[in-house]
């Protein structure tokens, strides 16, 4: 565990669809700082002595401290990640996450954002409306799936 490493608790866990589940998270010291629209975050899970790590999309609002929900959608053929979380994760599960990072930003100064989203891809632009509807920014949001 690296000094930027956080310390979570699992604090709900919901099924939102058969093969996706959505994980609330709580900071096991201290509060969680903001983020920005688009973060994702790190979890770090141990499976024996296997590290696995994989990066999901923050879905809360950017501006809420309290915690950081995040959705993983089951993958039979994964490298390990949505399996260990879908059987291994229950509500009181300690885990370890990076702080929030972004290579997703909008240009704020546009007239109007059109996002497109696919399946899971939808979690990024979850923390997207929040902030566009309290900045009153004119924005669409088109979603595809199977």
């Amino acid at each position: 565990m690296s000094n930027t490493a956080i310390k979570v608790i699992v604090s709900a866990i919901k099924e939102v669809a058969p093969t996706i589940r959505e994980f609330t998270l709580t900071p096991a010291n201290g509060a969680f700082f903001p983020f920005s629209p688009g973060s994702n975050v790190v979890v770090e899970m141990s499976d024996g002595e296997k590290k696995i790590r994989n990066a999901y999309s923050l879905l809360s609002d950017p501006r809420d401290s309290s915690e950081y929900r995040i959705a993983v959608r089951l993958q039979p053929n994964s490298r390990g990640g949505s399996i260990f979380m879908h059987k291994n994760v229950h509500e009181g599960s300690e885990l370890i996450i990076t702080p929030p990072s972004n290579l997703f930003l909008p240009d704020w100064r546009a007239k109007k954002h059109i996002f497109l989203a696919g399946g899971v891809g939808i979690t990024p632009f979850m923390s997207y409306i929040h902030e566009m509807l309290r900045q009153d920014a004119d924005f669409e949001l088109h979603y595809m799936y199977r």
